[in-house]
């Protein structure tokens, strides 16, 4: 069974949700690695599949900060959703 593309607009609700705490990075992870490694979910938006692939890595940690990405670029994201 093939899960449906994501939207621009399931990704601004996903970074929405990693904003206010509702869901946590590693939920956030692996809901989009399950899209990206799906072999039959094909998305042809180039800034949906880009940020996509930064969802997939929200809960990577960084060398000088907690986390690779943080709230500045999560509301960069949401603008390039628009």
């Amino acid at each position: 069974m093939t899960e449906k593309k994501p939207s621009r607009e399931d990704l601004r609700e996903k970074i929405i949700q990693l904003i206010s705490g509702e869901s946590d990075r590693e939920e956030v992870s692996e809901w989009a690695f399950s899209i990206i490694d799906d072999d039959h979910t094909y998305v042809d938006d180039q800034v949906t599949w880009k940020i996509l692939q930064c969802l997939g890595a929200v809960d990577l940690p960084d060398i000088d900060r907690d986390f690779l990405y943080g709230k500045e670029d999560f509301e960069s994201w949401l603008e390039e959703l628009n």
